[in-house]
Formats: C-alpha cells, structure tokens, sequence
C-alpha cells in the first residue's frame, strides 16, 4: 500500500489546481496570478501590497477569485461606492467578522457597537483584532464540522480548504490571518489637507493595534499617485498589471468565443472560430490603436463581427480582405467613438455581475464575446462611471444649474422661501406643464463657475455627504439653507482642479480663458438619462432638484 502524501505535498498540489483553473480562465495572466496566489499563500506580511495598472486588465476579477478559491479569510471593500471613511470601517468589521448582526451586539459591527455607519478610526483599532479573531475562529469551525460547500477547484476538507503552510513562513492554517482588500483603494484619500487620511490609517492598522491582518491595495493610480505618497504610509510591495497589447486582445476575445460556442447548441455555422480569428487580426490592430481597454475591445468586436460575417450566411465564398473591406468604414467610426476620452456605453440584455468584464463565469449569451455587452441596460454608464466622489456631485450640479434657471436656485434649494414667498402656489398645473415643455425645447443653458459651486454644495448637503467634505460643513450651518459663507471657495484649488478634469473629459465646456474666474460660463453634456443614473448612484431624487420635473 502506497504512503499516504504529506500534507505540505497535498497542499501544494491544490494550490497548483487551483493556479492552472485560474490561468485558464484568465488568458494572458499567469505571471500574475501565480504572483497573487504566492502572496496569498505566504500570508500578510509588514509591507502592503499595492496592485495597479489600467482599468480592465483583471486586477480585481483575479484576485476574487483567488481569494474565494484559496479559501482565503478576507474583507473586500469597493471604495469608489463608499461615500464616508466610516462606512468603510464599519464594513470590513462586517466582513472580518461574518455572521449575521444580532441585538445583542446593538446591530453594529462588531462588539455591540450601535454606531453602525459611524465608526471611529479608534474604535476601529480596538475591534479589528476581535473582528478578524472571531471571523477566523467562526471558519475553522465551519470546516471542522464539514459545513463548509466544496469549491470548484479546490479539495473538501480541512488539510486542503485550509492549505496549512507546514514549511514556515506562515501559521498552520490559512484561516488564522485575513486579508483587507481595498478596491479602488485611492478614493479613500484625504479630499484636502485638513481631511481624515483613512487610507494610511487602514495601512498602518495590523501594525498598530497588533491584529494579523494583511493590506491589499488595487488601484489604477501607481505609487508614484498623490494618495499613495502620505507621509505616515509605509512603503508598499509593487504588484503591476500592463495594459493588454494587440497579441493578448486576440488570445483573450478568441478564448471567450471558443467557450461561448462550446456552451450554445445553436451556434451559427458560418461564424467558425477561424472566421473570428481572421476578422480578429484584422480588426485589433486597429482597435488597439484607439483604446486597450478590454471591456472597449470586446463590445466593438461584438458590434461588428455579426456585420462581417453575414455575408457568408449568405452562400458567395468573400476572403477575409473582401469581408474586412465591407465593414472597414464601420471599424473607422467605432474607432474614433471608442477614441473619445469618455463615450458613454448603452447596455442591454438582463441584469449580469459588474465583474463580467473579466468574469468567465458569467452567462454565455451569444456565439460572439460579447459577454459585456449584454449587461442591465438600468446599469448606465453614469452609475459605474469612474470618478472621484466630489466629482460626480461637481457633474450632478452642472447638469442641474444647466436645467434651472438663476432664479429658481432659491425656489428649489432654500427651505424657508415657501414660508417667505408662496404667491406662485396656486400656478395652474398646466401652466406648469407648458413650462417644462418650453424648458425641454430650450435645451440646457450657460451657468457661471460661483453658480455651480453653490448648487454643488447645495446638493452635497442635501445628500448629507458633509464627512467627506470639510468645506461642506460651514454651509450646513446657514440660516435658512443658504450657502452665502461658500462664496470664499470658489477659488479653492482642488474643486478647480475637478472642474478642469470635468472639462478635459468633455462632460462640461468652457467659455472664456481662465478656469477659475468666477464669471466664467460652463455648459453640461450630460443627458438625462445619464444624470438619473449618476443621481442613483449618489442617493440622490434628481426630480427634487429640476424646478420643472
């Protein structure tokens, strides 16, 4: 009878398995994925780890995966959705901690804190420690009794699920240390310099209060990025992810369309994988040009392979070169859309994960990788839009300034002006309706910089959104809602700064030579459809604010 493997063989052995299953999913990404799996494996150690490179290049879809496949304890925060420091507190105490809220903890995170939403920096230090603790005590528990489902890709059990590091360079179990993954890690960055600095704070946390705890930063922005630059924040371990060149987008769109055939029963027989494979190397280079966005790449292929392959359903036998020339203005058009700095997508079909960009695992719908393509179309390109936070309300007031008119700000933003002034109350509705019509033929108009300000601030508050924002907190205390103490901020740097990167995407337009005159007019291209969604996304009933909605 052969000898049972030692375990440190046995965990090798589905690290390995779990590895090559990554690497197949993943095309193009074995040395980062074995590079994550590494980190992971050895557990946290004194030095963060900061992972960046482009957007949709795999960095968040990879690494959730190995984390659920490693059977990794962990807290994974998305912190362009976060709208205050405390919320992000409070949810990887949640997270560490699992389980469900009970009353006798208050309803709050962890250790009856009742504050949920609100927890403190110090309150945090004191109850990570019990939070990862407790999460990882409530694991091994579950795995002792079984009650852990198997994992695809990975062995049942307790010497597998828990992959023991037997050769000392971590504990006995994965499940006695616990990672914090911070997506997006740069929003948690001071908005000014009198800010909470969160991000240096969740760093140095492990550190500080002692908890067995590693730190995992995912990013676009690199180190050399403002918010990875704070003094207190200890040097971190660079991971980097290049963007995909022409060779990968083939291998990756090629990959998914062989997968998406082998899953349907009614494939078209004239869309083989050679014809893709050719129209592929005809139509990436091109693309590439213009953008190496896979998520750009994949929907631009999905649109027009349908339209270059038609003609062989057709029964005349074309050549590639024939066949690429019939829709070669077609790729020159989406070429020059997908160049634009921002280009809003629609997205149509049911409701799909936000990680179907790089997520094999979501529905194959179609014999084409448009596997993005056929997300929710109530997922608009405003809600996932990606931008800083003060921003999107910076974007949210435009449009709103652009819609109203000057003397409606008061009307609409002033709480004590219907008690001042109701001489308007009896309006007919249809006189107001005939309003709205005449303001929607109208179109958007000018706004200068100061009016813009006000109503940002305005809708800030609205929102309570004041702990995000120090400045906001001077206005909040206005008699009557006005926003008179905001005028001295006009000039202030960063919020010219956000206006300017508003402009440079073209989701406002300037008149005049310099930014940050107040008098300067500025006009919103948001449409509406796209303003709903990015009110969504803020919390916010963009009706309250349109005197004419």
């Amino acid at each position: 009878m052969a000898p049972a493997p030692a375990p440190a063989a046995v965990v090798q052995s589905d690290l390995q398995r779990i590895i090559c299953a990554a690497e197949e999913r993943y095309t193009c990404r074995s040395e980062f994925i074995r590079e994550i799996a590494s980190i992971l494996h050895g557990g946290p150690g004194p030095s963060p780890i900061l992972i960046h490179g482009p957007r949709s290049t795999g960095k968040s879809s990879i690494v959730r995966y190995l984390l659920r496949h490693l059977d990794v304890h962990h807290s994974y925060v998305h912190c362009a959705s976060i709208s205050r420091p405390s919320a992000a507190l409070d949810l990887i105490l949640h997270q560490l901690k699992g389980g469900r809220r009970t009353r006798s903890e208050g309803y709050g995170a962890v250790g009856g804190s009742a504050s949920h939403g609100n927890t403190t920096l110090s309150d945090f230090l004191e109850l990570l420690p019990a939070a990862a603790a407790s999460g990882a005590s409530r694991k091994r528990g579950r795995e002792n009794h079984g009650e852990e489902k198997q994992r695809p890709g990975a062995r049942a059990g307790k010497g597998a699920s828990a992959l023991g590091f037997s050769d000392g360079h971590g504990p006995t179990s994965s499940t006695e240390c616990s990672w914090v993954v911070l997506d997006h890690a740069h929003r948690l960055a001071p908005s000014s310099a009198s800010g909470p600095d969160v991000l240096s704070a969740l760093v140095r946390a492990p550190a500080t209060c002692g908890a067995r705890v590693g730190v995992m930063l995912l990013s676009p922005l690199p180190l050399g990025a403002g918010p990875f630059l704070t003094p207190g924040m200890p040097p971190p371990r660079i991971v980097s992810l290049p963007a995909y060149d022409a060779d990968s987008l083939r291998s990756i769109l090629l990959a998914r369309f062989l997968r998406a055939r082998a899953a349907q029963t009614g494939a078209k027989a004239h869309q083989t994988p050679e014809v893709f494979r050719q129209f592929l190397l005809m139509f990436v280079p091109a693309m590439a040009r213009a953008s190496s966005c896979l998520e750009d790449v994949e929907a631009a292929a999905a649109e027009l392979f349908e339209e270059y392959s038609k003609p062989l359903a057709q029964g005349p036998r074309l050549t590639p070169a024939q066949l690429y020339a019939r829709v070669r203005e077609r790729v020159q058009e989406t070429v020059s859309n997908r160049g634009a700095p921002w280009q809003p997508r629609r997205l149509k079909g049911p409701r799909a994960d936000k990680e179907a960009v790089l997520n094999p695992d979501a529905p194959l719908e179609s014999s084409t990788p448009a596997l993005l393509s056929d997300r929710s179309s109530e997922l608009t390109a405003a809600e996932g839009m990606e931008l800083p936070f003060a921003s999107k309300f910076l974007l949210l007031a435009a449009f709103v300034a652009s819609r109203n008119k000057p003397t409606a700000d008061r009307i609409i933003f002033d709480p004590g002006h219907s008690k001042r002034a109701r001489r308007g109350a009896g309006q007919a509705s249809d006189a107001k309706a005939e309003l709205a019509k005449d303001a929607v033929l109208k179109g958007p108009h000018s706004f200068t910089l100061e009016r813009l300000l006000h109503v940002f601030y305005a809708l800030f508050a609205a929102a309570d959104g004041r702990a995000g924002l120090e400045r906001a907190e001077a206005a909040a205390g206005a008699e009557g809602g006005e926003h008179e103490g905001c005028a001295p901020e006009v000039l202030d740097a960063e919020v010219g700064v956000q206006v300017s990167s508003l402009v440079t995407l073209r989701l406002l337009s300037r008149g005049g030579a310099d930014p940050l005159d107040p008098g300067a007019s500025y006009r919103c291209h948001l449409q509406p459809e796209a303003a709903a969604g990015l009110a969504r996304n803020l919390g916010i009933s963009l009706s309250d604010f349109l005197h004419f909605a």
